[in-house]
């Protein structure tokens, strides 16, 4: 990201896809089938198991990277009211 308006664009984004009910559905689905198909896998092939954990992985990394857009986003916007205020105190001062 180059500028702090396009972080808080993109966390605006990010926040919609997580809180949307679609994805919500959708990636507790897939969560709950992988979780089904880990528990369902003998130990012995670990193959398999080893396959589904880094799908689970992959998934879980995947709600993590919005989160982290979101959280970004709230501390760019952060950065943006202070800037904000910080341009108020210099235009008061200086006029």
């Amino acid at each position: 990201m180059t500028n702090l308006e396009d972080e808080v664009r993109l966390a605006g984004k990010a926040k919609e896809v997580l809180q949307h009910e679609a994805f919500k559905y959708a990636f507790g689905t897939v969560e709950q089938a992988l979780l089904a198909a880990m528990n369902g896998t003998p130990i012995e092939n670990d193959k398999m198991k080893l396959r589904l954990v880094d799908k689970y992985e992959a998934l879980q990394s995947l709600r993590a990277c919005l989160q982290s857009m979101v959280d970004t986003g709230l501390m760019a916007e952060e950065q943006l009211k202070q800037k904000t205020i910080a341009q108020k105190v210099k235009e008061f001062v200086y006029g």
